[in-house]
């Protein structure tokens, strides 16, 4: 139960569960933040604005600021007990909630039936206490580690963005330099390998921009999802003019797919750029088309016979910051990859022979979203 890394969640199940077992009509949790203490989960009861206590007033601020546990049953209560922020009640416990030595919040329970709590139910809600400060302390150190392992990974992004970005733009002037010199002829095919190289950077910068979003939005259209394939195959050709690397695209028929256009062209485009780079001096890369009618889907295949991924890493190549034994990269391509299939509700898979072949295999619906 406290390996859940969403406390509102996990703290409202431990009150849930103390409410039914303690027999008590109203249950609350407070964190401790600052000289403040917060409800951070209710169950009996929904209050009408936010509850706050400050440190050392009334039952709950009290047991935070002592930490001491305070029980009062129907014999022992009195008026003046309870401060002006707190419901009445003829049963009240507060008990405070440990980290290690550091009070970081307390426990009400209210209104057991009978008014009356025992040494009993003093024990349970002693373990119920301890197991909302864990759940506590877990997410908190949680919450640490992501924070940690964010920065981490900006610094990592800062780097190899900026590395990619000025490779780009060296290739850029290279094809610049040709174009002086070249034939008329050829400046087409220069221009369009200038702009190839342009939606490489492009793509850098939306992979941040999606990585860190919550969500990713799309744009729904019916487009013909074998001319894209096509277009893709062309544009790389031209860039692999003079290498032995050629990108093939077969399908027996053009048809048409609703999705988002755009980023579906950023999710050929990248495992496109993939295989090309897996199959290295020499190979082919093809990509394959075809309908399923009657189940209305699309599958869309990117083969490449180049050195395959190892058996080892095929598990987490569409985890984030995973490079498969790329020198230079975000390590983000696969990740949003696999994010952009998922929002269209569709799947990918990886089939790969180390040495032999690695294929991409997406499914995407046609006619619904």
């Amino acid at each position: 139960m406290n390996s859940s890394t969403e406390l509102e969640d996990i703290l409202h199940t431990i009150i849930e569960a103390a409410k039914e077992y303690l027999k008590v009509k109203r249950v609350s949790v407070f964190l401790l933040e600052g000289d403040l203490l917060k409800m951070s989960a209710f169950v009996g009861f929904t209050p009408e604005k936010e509850v706050i206590h400050r440190l050392g007033e009334g039952i709950t601020g009290r047991a935070a600021k002592t930490g001491k546990p305070f029980i009062m049953n129907s014999k022992t209560a009195t008026a003046a007990q309870i401060s002006p922020n707190e419901y009445s009640a003829s049963s009240f416990m507060s008990l405070p909630l440990f980290s290690g030595k550091q009070i970081i919040g307390v426990l009400n329970l209210t209104d057991k039936d009978g008014d009356f709590f025992s040494n009993e139910d003093i024990s349970i809600a002693d373990f119920l206490a301890a197991q909302c400060a864990l759940a506590v302390q877990r997410n908190r150190l949680y919450q640490e580690m992501k924070g940690a392992e964010r920065i981490k990974a900006i610094g990592v992004l800062r780097a190899s963005i900026a590395h990619d970005i000025r490779n780009l733009l060296g290739i850029v002037e290279v094809y610049l330099s040709l174009m002086e010199s070249g034939e008329p002829e050829t400046l087409v095919e220069y221009i369009n390998a200038i702009r190839q190289e342009i939606l490489r950077v492009q793509g850098l910068t939306e992979d941040i921009m999606l990585y860190t979003k919550e969500h990713i939005e799309l744009n729904f259209a019916s487009f013909n999802i074998c001319e894209l394939l096509a277009e893709i195959a062309k544009q790389y050709n031209l860039s692999l003019k003079h290498t032995d690397v050629r990108v093939v695209f077969i399908s027996r028929h053009d048809f048409m797919i609703i999705g988002d256009r755009d980023r579906l062209f950023r999710v050929l485009f990248n495992l496109v750029h993939n295989a090309v780079q897996a199959v290295e001096e020499s190979g082919v890369v093809t990509l394959h088309a075809k309908e399923l009618v009657k189940a209305e889907r699309a599958v869309i295949s990117i083969i490449d016979n180049g050195k395959g991924i190892p058996k080892p890493q095929q598990a987490g190549v569409f985890d984030p910051f995973v490079t498969s034994g790329k020198t230079y990269g975000t390590g983000l391509g696969l990740a949003i990859v696999r994010e952009i299939i998922r929002a269209h509700n569709g799947s990918i898979r990886l089939r790969s022979a180390e040495g032999r072949y690695t294929v991409f295999q997406i499914s995407l619906p046609t006619n619904s979203r």
